[in-house]
């Protein structure tokens, strides 16, 4: 028969099914009488004649249920009646069904939700046209460990004029810009970005055009800006009148020249707007300064390792070329969706699984209640069995059943997952800039896969009751008081609560082993005191402040005017704020003292302080003095090293007395008068690198970041700091207020967002395991309430039954937590960059894990137990 005249014939049977059994039952009275006519002119009586015919037809109704059988689409009706038959069964059971479905909707939404962030971030390509041609250019220094360095504008240069494997090479700076709009002077986060930058990744504005170049002169590029998207929405309402307007940025006037697209997200960090990067003439270029992050776009058929070789070349060339600046110097790339993805694949995927486990603690719950359901039905599906039903039939009866089950379910997790995924981006760390992630919604991929999960459970939940339910023992099971159950059963019951067990261990350790490294991490000594520390940026314009002589009187004439506030204690400025996530690194170049090896030149980070910035962050001075009010620009040059420094670079370790200065960088020696103890500035996990000071009043920093020590909250100054700025130049900007706590709480925001939602995921597993040992045993001990009341009158106590069940019950438990405790060894491993300062197997939190669902499975099973028997001493006998 041709496909399609089976479709025919189903569509047929489907939509005219009352014809077509109307008919059915006429052809089958028109026989039945007619053999009824044929014996009664044999002789028979007419009553008996009508039974023989019943008898040789052998049933009208059995006879129908043949037909339908072998009917087109026969199963569809099968399975509707199985469907109308489950709902009245959950009608009839509203309390499970409702629980049921909370169960599997918890889990079903939170699967879906974590798949949809999963999905948004790591499965999808990256949101740029081509994007395996896009390749991360970083500096690397294989003797310092340092792979992924910036690179300095010359090479830059070079790199882009000489290599042949890129179609497109551009540079890329980040940096906060003042904008003078109608409302005042505010600090908007900026990329300073070479004209290639969005040829690179493929991206068109939507409205005007992109950044153009001066004819003849390919490096330097024509002072424009482009909005982005939503800046142009929220600033100027999306008038597309806003191209060719005129802008003041950092003082300057800068032409808006384009709006990129809507979908764009901007790879390297945060910015609203991007100013077109010039560069000056080469010879003033400076090849030690490294503060680009260049991108490029592979030529179609370049493979990445001839990138690579070419790149090396070029960079050996440079080497030789530049021997004081580039020695050791070489070229990583990297994939860009590496460097973007990379880091957060781990995390995510450990929450993906950390759900999957939820999920099937939820499914091994209902499976063991429906398991004991089906037990409990075992004289029903004997008595079905008995008059013809087929295993499979009943197989396929209760198989529909649990996916309705699931699918209601699943119905009710959609919503979960819209919510969850809210939750999702709201626990996101601030800083997190993978593409895709504002974007994560509950999309047609993630509902197909809610829909894969609701089919998947249901036909776990269904397979033990079906497997078990269509192969009862006629001959026991049709036995009046026959016990519900039998070896099978019982293996899959203890199956499957030692599985739920397994898995929620291996969910609490892991929580347990995250959070005794979280906490590890607060306990580490930062190397300052934060707590009463408010901080605040200020961007200084080089265009209205070129002498530094201006910069030092402003940031003077602002220290002096808080320190007068009434509850300061301390006030100072600093050009990098510990854990901040901002950074500069230069050479330190020691009189006298010549490097042990010239292939490992001294690092040193540098930062530029001003005088009672020591006593504002809470920084221990350990040898000489810190910066004074004294020390001017025309005084002899003072700096100080950290403890660091002063133990890997200086003889015997003592820095005092000798005087050094930044590395490749000319200018007089300054004397070091002072050994400040270590901070942990790149993150409280990192241990400290050597750091170098600098007095802000004799070398001031451009970018200044106050830091102010008061009694009390220190976020009530907020206001006086604005009103002191404004006096001194209304069109400066402060940007980022905030409190140095919040700014260390920033810095281990990651650790954080993992910590809770692993939390939780362990949190709900624990519920659902105590939930669903308290219910299957509650529900197992009410079949066994007849045996039990016997017992009882027989002369057993309740102690003893109670101290039976619960025995035999907790020997499933303690298979279940050491299987669980071995898988989380293993899986730890997986996690282990992730932990700071814990082993591997943390003997401790596994001990208390242990303990801790000991003792939850413990009173899930005590108390069903102690009210069954309770129950049954007073019941049982009375009913009898």
């Amino acid at each position: 028969m041709s496909i399609f005249r089976r479709l025919s014939r189903t569509w047929r049977n489907l939509v005219h099914r009352g014809q077509l059994e109307s008919d059915l039952a006429s052809e089958l009275r028109a026989y039945v009488d007619l053999l009824t006519m044929q014996k009664v002119r044999s002789g028979m009586d007419a009553g008996e004649a009508h039974r023989a015919a019943l008898v040789e037809s052998e049933g009208v109704e059995q006879v129908k249920e043949r037909v339908r059988a072998v009917r087109a689409g026969a199963w569809v009706g099968t399975v509707w009646r199985d469907v109308q038959f489950g709902t009245r069964l959950l009608a009839k059971n509203p309390g499970f069904t409702a629980a049921a479905v909370m169960m599997l909707a918890l889990g079903i939404g939170a699967n879906t939700a974590v798949f949809s962030v999963v999905n948004a971030v790591l499965l999808r390509g990256l949101p740029y046209s081509e994007p395996n041609r896009v390749v991360a250019i970083y500096e690397k220094r294989v003797q310092e460990g340092n792979l992924r360095n910036m690179v300095s504008p010359p090479d830059f240069l070079d790199l882009r004029e000489h290599s042949t494997s890129f179609q497109s090479m551009a540079a890329a700076l980040n940096i906060p810009v003042t904008w003078q709009s109608e409302a005042g002077a505010e600090q908007v986060p900026a990329g300073l970005v070479s004209p290639e930058f969005f040829d690179v990744f493929g991206v068109r504005p939507v409205v005007g055009s992109g950044f153009v170049t001066e004819t003849g002169s390919p490096q330097r590029a024509v002072a424009a800006v482009l909005l982005t998207h939503d800046f142009w929405q929220q600033r100027f309402g999306g008038d597309p009148a806003v191209i060719g307007r005129a802008l003041t940025i950092n003082s300057r006037s800068l032409e808006v020249v384009g709006v990129l697209p809507a979908g764009f997200e901007y790879p390297l960090g945060e910015a609203e707007l991007f100013v077109s990067l010039e560069f000056r003439t080469r010879e003033n270029l400076d090849r030690a300064s490294h503060e680009l992050t260049v991108v490029g776009r592979l030529k179609p058929g370049v493979r990445l390792g001839v990138a690579q070789a070419e790149m090396d070349t070029i960079m050996a060339d440079l080497e030789r070329q530049y021997p004081a600046q580039n020695a050791g110097h070489g070229v990583n790339l990297v994939m860009m969706r590496e460097v973007l993805l990379g880091p957060l694949r781990t995390p995510l995927l450990v929450l993906q699984t950390a759900v999957g486990f939820v999920l099937l603690i939820g499914c091994g719950n209902l499976a063991n209640l429906l398991l004991a359901r089906t037990l409990a039905r075992e004289r029903e599906l004997s008595v079905r069995l008995a008059i013809g039903a087929s295993r499979g039939r009943l197989v396929r009866q209760l198989l529909c059943e649990s996916v309705l089950l699931a699918m209601i379910g699943g119905t009710a997790g959609v919503a979960v997952a819209h919510g969850a995924v809210a939750l999702l981006r709201s626990l996101a760390p601030p800083d997190l800039t993978a593409p895709g992630m504002r974007g994560v919604q509950v999309d047609g991929t993630a509902l197909g896969v809610c829909l894969l999960l609701s089919v998947l459970c249901g036909l776990m939940l269904g397979f033990a009751p079906a497997w078990r339910g269509s192969g009862a023992n006629l001959a026991t099971a049709l036995k009046e008081g026959a016990v519900s159950g039998g070896r099978r059963g019982e293996r899959l019951r203890r199956l499957l609560i030692v599985s739920q067990v397994a898995l929620s261990t291996v969910l609490l350790t892991g929580a347990g082993v995250f959070l005794r490294s979280f906490a590890a991490l607060r306990s580490v000594d930062p190397g300052f005191r934060a707590l009463g520390v408010l901080t605040a940026l200020i961007d200084i314009p080089g265009n209205r402040y070129r002498e530094p002589a201006k910069v030092v009187r402003l940031t003077s004439e602002l220290i002096d005017g808080l320190r007068r506030l009434p509850g300061v204690e301390a006030v100072g400025t600093t050009s990098h704020l510990p854990v901040s996530g901002m950074d500069g690194r230069t050479g330190l170049a020691i009189e006298g003292v010549a490097p042990p090896d010239p292939n490992q030149p001294r690092r040193a980070h540098i930062r530029f302080v001003s005088p009672g910035y020591f006593q504002a962050m809470g920084l221990r001075i350990l040898q000489g003095r810190p910066f004074l009010d004294s020390d001017r620009a025309d005084n002899e040059p003072v700096m100080i090293v950290n403890e660091t420094a002063a133990k890997n670079y200086f003889p015997q370790g003592k820095a005092l007395g000798h005087r050094a200065h930044r590395g490749g960088v000319p200018g007089p020696w300054a004397d070091v008068v002072g050994v400040v103890a270590d901070v942990r500035h790149w993150g409280l996990d990192v241990e400290p690198r050597a750091e170098q000071y600098y007095c802000a009043s004799q070398q001031p920093s451009w970018t200044v970041n106050l830091v102010i020590r008061a009694n009390g909250d220190p976020q009530r100054l907020t206001g006086a700091l604005r009103q002191q700025l404004r006096q001194l130049d209304p069109l400066i900007p402060l940007a980022r207020v905030q409190t140095m706590e919040q700014v260390v709480s920033r810095s281990i925001a990651s650790e954080r967002s993992i910590l809770v939602l692993l939390g939780s995921f362990a949190g709900l597993a624990l519920l659902l395991t105590a939930g669903g040992i308290s219910g299957t045993m509650a529900y197992l001990l009410s079949q066994r309430r007849r045996e039990i009341g016997i017992r009882l009158a027989l002369g057993a106590t309740n102690r003893a039954i109670v101290r039976e069940v619960v025995r035999r019950a907790m020997q499933l438990v303690a298979a279940g937590i050491g299987v669980g405790l071995v898988v989380s060894v293993a899986m730890t491993r997986v996690t282990s960059a992730k932990l700071f300062a814990i082993s591997l197997v943390d003997p401790l939190t596994y001990v208390v894990i242990a303990i801790l669902l000991a003792t939850v499975a413990w009173a899930a099973n005590y108390f069903p137990a102690v009210y069954t028997t309770r129950a049954a001493s007073y019941s049982i006998l009375r009913e009898e």
